[in-house]
């Protein structure tokens, strides 16, 4: 491997070290271009202490890069384990529904007001065009890009910190929970996650080619420039919030400069032609995203502004309590005491500093944004930010010197990931959503003469598939937005069905979508941004004369059944 050939090369320029004796946990501390590689003479000395023999392999160039490959086809299996076997979520639904448009239709009508570039469902639209459109095809990509991520991600460790961080940060990864549930979503996050790691990667090895007077460096920092550019472009090219990633880049490779004592003008004016030519390339995604965030009656606007405790509660869901629940607040505690353990043990390394400067400077950047824009600060769309606090846990872990203190610093840092990670491959549902059981409900009890309502766009699309196998029911009618706003729009584009604008909820119009005669069956999620949408539509039925006749709770969604409005006719 690449990142393993650097590191026999750094090691073998270093000085040989003074003597001492190893334990197993101790072997993790060790970096590589500290000390000088083991010959098999030195471990096959007679009366060696049998762990030390250990140890001095584990610290082999070859074997870290064994224990990483061994990383990435566990967390592959991991990420595989039951893809398939739940249904979609509404945003996966919106995911196959969107990749099922023309491409015109795709850039031209929802570009401007759907919140992800259309980048990324163009690129599920070529994915389509090699299989079939399952959940597991459709989630697929995601499990690829996830698995690739853990050897980027060791990758960056290695030439951050050498090979033995590497095998702690790529098996941090392998199993941590908020990883696990984004890469089993046919949704843009996994990639992004992906390419953000790539991006430290690069900055990483453009700081040293910054910093080198070898022959070739002038031409090495100008190609690793312009591919930081180029990745810096695809992150924003592919969901808006990614532009708090490709900027915590740059701020890692600042600060990675400034920890160094290194940040002169010239080397400083590098990184902002690097980060200028990144916003070039992303310029016609940034165009669409300062179009969106100005029209505060879109669908950008549907969730407020966070607190400081929200914002809080958005990083602890991806980084410290995955998919905990009950156990979140113990989970955080154990999470947050790993980490500050191993931030002092690493404190005076200039990564160390750099990559807890990047994730400050992230965290307060997406929670400044989203207090003056559409909010954007969400546990997925701050996924990308667990790669630094990983990163952080694996130098500290590699730092610590006591077994006891590395057990259960380790103990502390994998528990929470490991059980939010079970937790995930056990739920039967992605948010409790479970369409297959309320398409099946519907088709049993509607009759076809009746409405069936949900209130959507993307509630319609996932009724629609997973009610389609049983025949000719669908949407009849569904409640979007504004006029011309996204989820209007995507009724009118994606469905059958009748759209129902927010503002038109008022009898005569909102009968234009419904069927006389019929009863009404209502749907929609348990969401809070959701809440006060039914209220209206709830009203609005009964304004129509139509009465509550039942209600079923499906996990996170509900069925309401309404009698036949009578002021329709």
């Amino acid at each position: 491997m690449a990142f393993a050939a650097d590191a026999e090369a750094a090691t073998s320029s270093s000085p040989a070290p003074r003597r001492r004796r190893f334990t197993v946990f101790a072997t993790l501390n060790e970096m590589p271009h500290a000390e000088a590689p083991v010959s098999a003479h030195e471990l096959a000395t007679p009366g060696d202490d049998p762990r030390r023999h250990f140890s001095e392999a584990l610290r082999r160039p070859r074997v870290a890069a064994l224990l990483v490959l061994l990383c990435v086809g566990a967390a592959l299996a991991l990420r595989l384990h039951n893809l398939g076997d739940r249904p979609f979520w509404v945003d996966e639904a919106a995911t196959r529904a969107f990749a099922l448009l023309d491409a015109a239709t795709l850039v031209n009508v929802l570009g401007p007001v759907e919140t992800t570039p259309p980048t990324y469902y163009l690129l599920v639209k070529a994915w389509m065009a090699l299989g079939d459109g399952s959940e597991f095809w459709l989630r697929l990509p995601s499990v690829l890009v996830g698995g690739v991520s853990v050897l980027l991600f060791g990758a960056f460790l290695w030439r951050a910190f050498g090979p033995v961080p590497a095998v702690w940060g790529a098996a941090l990864l392998a199993v941590a929970g908020g990883h696990v549930r984004y890469a089993q979503e046919a949704r843009v996050y996994s990639l992004v996650f992906m390419l953000f790691v790539l991006g430290l990667l690069l900055m990483e090895r453009l700081a040293h080619a910054l910093d080198s007077a070898a022959p070739g460096a002038r031409l090495r920092r100008w190609g690793f420039a312009a591919g930081s550019a180029v990745n810096a472009g695809l992150l924003i090219g592919l969901h808006f919030s990614a532009t708090f990633a490709a900027a915590t880049i740059y701020f890692y490779g600042l600060c990675l400069l400034l920890a160094r004592r290194r940040a002169s003008v010239r080397r400083v004016a590098v990184l902002v032609a690097s980060g200028a030519a990144g916003l070039v390339l992303a310029a016609p995604a940034l165009l669409l995203a300062f179009s969106i965030a100005g029209d505060k009656s879109g669908a950008a606007y549907w969730m407020q502004a966070p607190s400081l405790g929200e914002a809080f509660l958005h990083f602890q869901s991806v980084l410290w309590a995955p998919q905990l629940g009950r156990l979140a607040l113990p989970g955080t505690a154990l999470s947050l005491l790993a980490l500050a353990v191993c931030f002092w043990a690493g404190r005076r390394h200039p990564q160390a500093v750099a990559l807890a400067s990047a994730f400050a400077f992230a965290a307060g950047a997406a929670y400044a944004v989203s207090l003056v824009t559409p909010p954007m600060l969400m546990g997925r769309t701050v996924l990308f930010t667990l790669a630094l606090n990983l990163a952080i846990l694996a130098y500290g872990l590699s730092r610590l010197r006591r077994p006891v203190l590395v057990a259960a610093v380790a103990a502390a840092a994998f528990l929470p990931q490991v059980k939010g990670s079970a937790n995930q491959l056990a739920a039967p549902y992605f948010y409790g959503e479970a369409w297959v059981e309320v398409a099946r409900a519907v088709n049993q009890q509607a009759g076809p003469r009746d409405t069936v309502l949900p209130v959507g766009a993307f509630e319609a699309v996932a009724l629609d598939h997973y009610i389609a196998p049983y025949g000719g029911l669908r949407s009849t009618a569904a409640v979007g937005d504004r006029e011309g706003g996204l989820f209007t729009t995507s009724i009118a584009l994606m469905t059958g069905a009748v759209p129902i604008n927010e503002a038109d909820l008022e009898v005569p119009v909102f009968c234009k979508g419904l069927r006389p005669g019929g009863d009404v069956w209502l749907l929609a999620r348990d969401s809070a941004p959701l809440r006060n949408l039914v209220h209206r539509v709830e009203q609005a039925l009964e304004t129509a004369g139509s009465t509550k006749r039942s209600q079923a709770t499906h996990h996170g969604l509900f069925v309401e059944r309404w009698s036949p409005p009578t002021r329709c006719g």
